[in-house]
């Protein structure tokens, strides 16, 4: 409170040199006042009021003439009193016009479990689970063969996809085999001969990738 009352001073005595620098005797919103008390003992003269912004209106004016004598304290302490009280709660914080305070209301908890989600009806359901995708890559034996052996058992036969890497659009690749443990595929080489059917030959050392995917 004494720091309020020391800025309620300091604000008093910069109107007075306004006052003093302005020449200014009366408000056209209202009469002069006469003198005014801060507290005890401590008196402003005179025409400090006049001072003010030409801005002030009737009202504001009327409320500074009623801080005489003990009733800067009364006014002081009416502004304390009437403050926001300091807030000490839990819950929401809420804002009606200058009020601020808290919504303790019960709010309705998510039940649902790990790899669950809330669908827009508020039901939940589990997220479909992420399919195991295995990946090789590799190269042939002299037999045109690239075979693996999952490190895993699948619970069922995958679905098992291949490429050869790089090669010649006269090579072939297939699936020799494919179970839940492992597979194996072939590359071969088409060899044309006019008036011929085509012959085809194993081809070592082909750079081949496959992918196994849980279904």
């Amino acid at each position: 409170m004494r720091n309020n009352i020391i800025g309620i001073i300091t604000l008093l005595l910069s109107a007075m040199s306004m006052y003093l620098l302005i020449g200014r005797n009366t408000h056209p919103a209202t009469a002069q006042v006469s003198s005014m008390y801060m507290g005890d003992g401590l008196k402003i003269g005179a025409n400090i009021i006049t001072a003010f912004s030409t801005d002030t209106t009737a009202a504001d004016w009327s409320t500074l003439n009623l801080i005489t004598g003990n009733a800067a304290k009364r006014y002081i302490a009416n502004q304390i009193a009437t403050r926001q009280a300091a807030l000490s709660g839990t819950g929401l914080v809420r804002m009606a016009g200058t009020t601020v305070s808290y919504d303790n209301s019960a709010y309705l908890a998510p039940s649902g479990t790990s790899g669950q989600y809330i669908r827009g009806n508020g039901t939940y359901a589990t997220f479909p689970a992420i399919p195991r995708i295995d990946r090789y890559a590799g190269s042939t034996n002299a037999s045109g063969v690239y075979s693996v052996t999952y490190s895993t058992a699948f619970a069922a036969t995958p679905n098992v996809q291949y490429n050869i890497v790089g090669g010649s659009n006269k090579m072939t690749i297939l699936l020799t085999s494919s179970t839940t443990t492992g597979f194996s595929v072939y590359v071969q080489l088409r060899s044309d001969v006019i008036g011929l059917l085509p012959t085809y030959s194993n081809v070592a050392s082909q750079a081949v990738n496959v992918t196994a995917t849980e279904q």
